[in-house]
């Protein structure tokens, strides 16, 4: 990535970040609740699966601008700042759903419904329009960690389908990735 570019990414990031921080989302924090209860431990599966994920993207050269981001009730587990793939091309804003898993199981692009897809757009969509970014690019995308192999196995899936509203209209600022 040349340095254009990772000032690009830094920059839209940056500003980004302090827009979030202005209005102060509610972001939930890792439990620390009885390990032998199985949702506390799925809880803390997930917050293990979403570190890793996080990890990985910025290993790629992705800015993580906020984790867990809760708007109304609907939430998303990473937002982050793509790179542009070429020269010409704007950084895009990726909403991420990471699926964490312990067993064979669908590839993590399978694992998100269609409600989830819905809540994950509205989110998308609010976020746009509070922090006036209606002509940014947006895609969605999920990250599959399986914690059942050492070291735990990730899979990336960029714009895992297409950002288009409720109502089935796309979204005029989202591109697929190529």
């Amino acid at each position: 990535m040349s340095r254009r570019d990772r000032s690009a990414v830094a920059g839209l990031a940056a500003e980004l970040a302090r827009r979030l921080a202005s209005w102060r989302p509610s972001l939930s924090q890792p439990s620390t609740g009885d390990a032998s209860n199985p949702r506390a431990a799925t809880r803390t599966d997930a917050h293990l699966g979403e570190a890793l994920a996080a990890a990985h993207l910025e290993s790629l050269g992705y800015a993580v601008v906020a984790r867990n981001l809760r708007i109304g009730h609907d939430e998303a587990d990473l937002v982050v700042v793509v790179p542009p793939d070429r020269d010409a091309d704007p950084p895009v804003l990726a909403i991420v759903e990471v699926k964490t898993t312990r067993a064979l199981a669908a590839p993590p692009h399978l694992r998100i419904d269609a409600g989830k897809r819905r809540r994950l757009i509205r989110l998308a969509e609010r976020l746009l329009a509070r922090h006036e970014l209606a002509d940014a690019f947006l895609r969605f995308d999920a990250v599959g960690v399986d914690l059942a192999r050492k070291p735990p196995r990730l899979e990336h899936l960029p714009g895992c389908f297409e950002a288009t509203s409720p109502t089935g209209r796309r979204h005029r600022g989202s591109r697929r990735s190529e």
